[in-house]
């Protein structure tokens, strides 16, 4: 670990390619900071906006990562004292700028030392330094009111990154850019930057406060602020700080998650912060780290906090003093506890090692990469050979309220998701037809149960109402064991009424990644086109496409008590059934997940349930 350094120099950095936003003239002093993770500048002269300088004397300037690929792109940091937060966005505020003519190294740090332009009695200094082992600039400002007249106002960082994309967060507010807030805001720090993991080097920015909360925060996309409030009578003094961020923004649909890391850290890089209540630990798997796993703290069942492993397998996560059971989740991994007593300040430490899964159902797992639909509120079925998440908490818009009990991601172990859903199953009163005959929302779960979580095999069942049918429930059972590659998965249908009942009934297969085409005994692989009814030669109907994996639903039924409706893109089973009155109906099936091209080959060598 590099420690923070300081100083003052003519030469212009080494800035990365793609840089922006450059404020150091070459043989025109200037001043730094460095850490192992960031380089900041900070410049005694000043330019107009998108000119090489800062908008007041003594402003930070330049803010990049260290790495290879960091480009810089900050444009400014101003620090203004204005008299009301109204317009909130204002930034071109000459007269208001904060001017620190006066920069001196200090150790690590860079102090400068000025005035307000619009009132001179009004003294400022602000002290820069970067944290240990993070990509953060810290600043303390105090303001001195040396006048006989009181001030009352605000004082205003604002940042202005001049990246390809700049779309301001507020965590607790919805969406891009929601503007000023002076409350409301569920995190320590505003993000800007791009809306997702970039490849260009332009990292995004936060500003964050640990010790002293702002009054306003704002989040405008050009420019960026923290609001303090700085009202001073004749002599009194006011000091505050907060924090410069940078880091790339992340993958996987919130591009804020590197910035709110570092900020819920700062504690730990600070030593002027107390330490934060945390759990900590290592999650191991055969002595190697297990990045990516999911940890969850629970009371009494109630989940407390949660986060996941970093690449070398360790977990961080704040939560109220306490004793807790630790639950850690990765596909590929059985789930394991563990527990952890969090003391009043500093870390508790709970180490927790996973051995590979033979079989379990359980929640808080996704499978890992492609058309992934279902989150850690649903169940996922897995085994050696196979993953199926079956919705829970997942509602598929074009199944909305028929989802719940379905499956949603189906892959072979280590592949890619391919899958939609799985409409299984459907019933209804007449058979099935058109470009929409897969689109049945009758059968709806209010119950999915783990009956069993793991063993010799696991167990989930499904049950609830068929809408438009009095008296008649659908209860679906899925059973993985270890080694299989298929589930076999089996529904009944009761009827309580007192008169039979002839339904249609039936499953419907979306594969919805490249080369999707379905798999019909007699007619091979179909690819997408006009929706026309088959008579199949063998009882299974399926799908696969390019990614090489076969997926199939293998009916305990002679090939002759269904037929097969599909359009390439989508293929359904059609069973015409009665169930009696007090009496039931059961279709079983096995869902078959394997890898290959022979689509026909494999599932006709598939025997039935």
């Amino acid at each position: 670990m590099v420690k923070p350094v300081a100083g003052k120099s003519t030469y212009a950095p080494d800035y990365g390619n793609g840089s922006t936003r450059t404020d150091v003239v070459a043989g025109t002093e200037y001043y730094y900071l460095a850490n192992d993770k960031i380089r900041a500048s900070v410049t005694p002269y000043t330019a107009a906006n998108n000119g090489v300088g800062g908008l007041g004397q003594g402003a930070l300037s330049d803010l990049m990562l260290n790495d290879a690929n960091g480009a810089e792109t900050l444009d400014w940091g101003e620090m203004l004292l204005r008299p009301s937060l109204t317009p909130p966005d204002s930034w071109e505020r000459p007269n208001d700028q904060l001017d620190l003519p006066d920069l001196a190294v200090d150790g690590a740090a860079v102090v400068g030392n000025g005035q307000y332009r619009a009132d001179p009695a009004i003294k400022a200094q602000v002290r820069y330094e970067t944290l240990p082992d993070a990509p953060i600039v810290k600043m303390t400002v105090k303001l001195t009111n040396t006048g006989t007249t009181g001030y009352q106002g605000y004082f205003n960082y604002m940042i202005d990154p001049d990246s390809s994309v700049d779309n301001g967060r507020i965590p607790g507010f919805a969406g891009t850019n929601p503007g000023m807030k002076t409350s409301g805001w569920t995190g320590n720090y505003v993000y800007v930057g791009a809306d997702a993991a970039t490849t260009n080097g332009q990292a995004a920015h936060g500003l964050a406060w640990a010790l002293d909360t702002p009054a306003a925060v704002g989040a405008y996309g050009y420019v960026e602020g923290l609001y303090y409030d700085a009202t001073m009578a004749p002599g009194a003094t006011k000091q505050f700080s907060f924090y410069h961020l940078t880091d790339y923004a992340t993958a996987g649909g919130d591009p804020t998650g590197n910035i709110a890391k570092w900020a819920d850290e700062i504690d730990l890089h600070d030593p002027a912060v107390p330490d934060a209540a945390r759990a900590a630990g290592t999650i191991t798997a055969g002595g190697a780290a297990v990045p990516g796993a999911r940890v969850v703290l629970e009371q009494a069942g109630t989940v407390v906090a949660t986060t996941s492993t970093d690449a070398q397998g360790k977990y961080l996560v704040k939560a109220p003093t306490g004793r807790y059971d630790v639950r850690v989740s990765k596909l590929g991994y059985q789930t394991a506890d563990g527990t952890v007593t969090v003391p009043a300040a500093g870390s508790g430490v709970a180490d927790v090692a996973l051995r590979p899964v033979a079989v379990e159902a359980s929640y808080g797992k996704q499978i890992g990469s492609g058309l992934v639909e279902a989150g850690y509120g649903d169940v996922m079925l897995e085994n050696d050979k196979l993953s199926m998440a079956i919705a829970d908490a997942y509602n598929d818009s074009q199944l909305s309220g028929g989802t719940r009990g379905k499956p949603v991601d189906v892959a072979v172990r280590g592949m890619a998701d391919q899958f939609d859903w799985i409409n299984l199953p459907y019933v209804s009163a007449t058979q099935p037809t058109g470009t929409s005959a897969w689109d049945i929302r009758s059968v709806t779960a209010t119950d999915v149960q783990i009956v069993q979580a793991t063993g010799d095999q696991a167990v989930v069942r499904v049950s609830g109402p068929v809408k438009g049918f009095t008296g008649l429930t659908a209860t679906t059972t899925y059973t993985l064991k270890p080694g299989d590659n298929f589930a076999t998965v089996s529904t009944e249908l009761s009827n309580s009424g007192s008169a039979p009942l002839s339904v249609w009934t039936g499953d419907a297969m979306d594969h919805d990644a490249a080369g999707q085409a379905s798999v019909i005994p007699g007619a091979g692989v179909v690819p997408p086109g006009a929706t026309a009814a088959y008579t199949p030669t063998k009882p299974y109907i399926g799908m696969t496409g390019t990614d090489p994996q076969v997926f199939g639903l293998v009916y305990g039924t002679p090939a002759s008590a269904f037929d097969v409706y599909a359009a390439g893109n989508w293929v359904m089973s059609r069973f015409n059934v009665d169930v009696p009155a007090g009496g039931s109906y059961t279709l079983t099936r096995k869902v078959v997940v394997t890898p290959g091209t022979d689509a026909v080959g494999i599932l006709d060598g598939v025997s039935a349930p």
